[in-house]
């Protein structure tokens, strides 16, 4: 039985392999944790480069499973910069009628952390 009564979990999308991988971590990282500050549950795909040092999958294989953790989230929260996988998370996404946000703001109003809570 799903237990409903928990808090909103939140992708956090943005890119990783544009750019300096350790870099995107920590804007990923610093998302979360204002997420975190405001009540979400983040869910931070980029944490995956650590499995990536130990167990190299290709491209595809990582998408696969960040596809994967975006179904199980109720938000997307996409940071700036430009990524050809945080565009396909947001597309999925969006056709899986996922919000995706960009303003922490505007997923306070329509998504409260405590949405789930009974």
């Amino acid at each position: 039985m799903i237990n409903e009564n928990r808090k909103v979990r939140v992708f956090v999308s943005g890119p990783l392999t544009t750019g300096h991988m350790l870099d995107n971590s920590k804007k990923a990282i610093d998302v979360a944790e204002m997420l975190y500050q405001a009540g979400y549950v983040p869910v931070i795909p980029h944490l995956m480069i650590l499995w990536g040092l130990v167990h190299n999958h290709p491209w595809g294989e990582w998408m696969g499973l960040c596809l994967e953790l975006v179904k199980g989230c109720d938000a997307v929260y996409r940071f700036p910069g430009i990524s050809k996988g945080a565009e396909v998370e947001e597309k999925t996404a969006r056709k899986l009628k996922i919000p995706v946000f960009r303003n922490i703001e505007k997923l306070k109003r329509e998504i409260p952390p405590d949405r789930f809570k009974k």
